[in-house]
């Protein structure tokens, strides 16, 4: 956590006329430090250079025309020390979560359910042009994935036994040799659409989401991976509906590199150990023609975007 009088420093330097009267300390993300201003606003301070504060400022006014679910509504966005943050209006409602969600009646999660699968499909609307113009970054997957496979190689495979080294390399090779994986149209992803990005309001009704702090463009079909968070048997029927065994096949892959990833970067030795046993799982089932949603899929945060460094 930066020393407070920073923060202090870098609002008085960038907006002289806001007369800050409390300032509290709130939370900690990855990339963020986040403090209530006033009482009324939010301020994100960057824990480094890498953070993207300055393309959030710029796309969130424009995105808020798309989408009809409330965001972040950005107020003021400066510069201090080579560091971008910025000052929000927080989405009204209560941080949904998985004990939460697990206590609605089933309506009110597939209401909520549906209610995210609408906000991706407003988020994809968005124009690509815009979104690269406010400095979002386009990734390609193909070479994302070429490279997560090489660390994978470095610091997952000893992990694994040759028989799943061997099943983890056919895997990636198929993926690659598919030229169906690649025709897509690429969209605004969010990038870190867990649970606790989601906000409800007292009607148990999706009221905003937050966090683009990871957002990139790409494979719109990558934001479903994190669909299972809003009920499992919703999302494989979902996913079945649509009736197209490429898409099954291609969402599979990219829920077995979220274990992977959620291995590379894990924290602490207990999420390595919970993502290792996802992935050993998912490689036993891979041949099964259903989607297998393992818990804790989504421990992974911001895996798909244009800032990613192996």
């Amino acid at each position: 956590m930066p020393n407070i009088n920073e923060v202090k420093d870098a609002i008085k330097k960038n907006f002289p006329d806001l007369k800050v009267k409390e300032i509290k300390y709130f939370a900690s993300g990855c990339d963020n430090d986040t403090y209530f201003i006033n009482k009324k606003y939010l301020l994100r301070y960057p824990k480094h250079k890498r953070s993207i504060n300055h393309i959030e400022s710029l796309l969130l006014p424009k995105l808020e025309k798309y989408i009809s679910i409330k965001i972040p509504k950005v107020i003021y966005s400066g510069k201090y020390k080579n560091k971008s943050f910025m000052i929000y209006e927080p989405v009204k409602g209560k941080e949904l979560d998985k004990e939460i969600f697990k206590k609605l009646s089933e309506e009110e999660k597939r209401v909520i359910f549906y209610e995210v699968i609408k906000f991706l499909r407003e988020l994809q609307s968005f124009p690509i042009e815009s979104a690269t113009e406010c400095g979002v970054k386009i990734t390609d997957f193909r070479e994302h994935f070429k490279k997560l496979l090489i660390n994978a190689r470095k610091k997952i495979f000893p992990r694994l036994s040759k028989e799943e080294i061997k099943k983890v390399e056919q895997i990636f090779k198929e993926y690659f040799n598919n030229e169906l994986n690649f025709k897509y149209k690429p969209s605004l992803l969010h990038s870190d659409l867990s649970i606790d990005h989601v906000f409800i309001d007292k009607k148990n009704k999706v009221s905003g989401i937050i966090d683009f702090g990871d957002v990139g463009i790409g494979d719109p079909d990558y934001d479903l991976v994190y669909m299972p968070d809003f009920g499992n048997e919703m999302f494989v029927n979902y996913i079945e509906n649509i009736k197209n065994n490429n898409l099954v096949r291609k969402l599979k892959f990219y829920l077995l590199t979220c274990d992977i990833n959620g291995m590379i970067f894990a924290k602490n030795k207990d999420k390595f150990n919970r993502n290792l046993e996802d992935l050993k799982n998912r490689i036993k089932t891979w041949d099964n023609e259903k989607i297998e949603i393992h818990p804790k899929v989504n421990e992974m945060s911001g895996v798909i975007n244009g800032n990613l460094k192996f």
